[in-house]
């Protein structure tokens, strides 16, 4: 399926890849590739003490909010494959969420000591954030039936914006 999609024959998968698993690998490390510069950006924020704590807070989780509305094939991809069992569950923890965790930990520390972030665990907060932004298509269904007038579109950006008001004290929240 995934050959007749791309329009190639299905040897060539096994010739490039070495069949389905490795295409799936693949897949993972080309997605590796397109958080770097997301990775970059999140350590960044880290490290600015020229912009305030409150603020760096806030654009991070606005900047993941973002990225997830902007790539819902990444998105989607990260909710599903995250939650398989090993070794593709771990595959994706270890290659995509553990980077992003490396570079957003040190600014999350910096909100949990300056007590912006009532949650004094920065892997639970971690989760919870990309958890939240990073599902926004299971949460629309509910949110449709809880509140019908909410707009739909660009759901992750007002989640984004609710986790703000929730986590970095951002009282502008959705």
């Amino acid at each position: 399926m995934i050959a007749s999609r791309a329009r190639a024959t299905p040897n060539l998968v096994t010739v490039h890849f070495g069949g389905k698993d490795g295409l799936w690998l693949a897949c993972v490390d080309l997605l590796a590739k397109t958080l770097a510069l997301r990775i970059d950006a999140l350590a960044a924020l880290a490290d600015d003490s020229k912009t305030p704590l409150r603020e760096r807070l806030q654009l991070a989780i606005a900047m993941t909010a973002a990225y997830y509305d902007q790539n819902p094939d990444l998105r989607g991809f990260i909710a599903r494959a995250a939650l398989e069992p090993a070794p593709r569950g771990d595959i994706v923890a270890e290659r995509l969420l553990k980077p992003l965790y490396d570079a957003a930990r040190p600014l999350i520390e910096q909100g949990i000591a300056a007590g912006m972030i009532p949650i004094a665990d920065p892997a639970l907060v971690f989760v919870l954030l990309n958890s939240a932004l990073g599902q926004p298509d299971r949460i629309a269904p509910v949110l449709a039936i809880l509140a019908p007038d909410r707009p739909a579109e660009n759901l992750a950006v007002h989640i984004g914006k609710a986790l703000s008001g929730l986590l970095a004290g951002d009282n502008s929240g959705s």
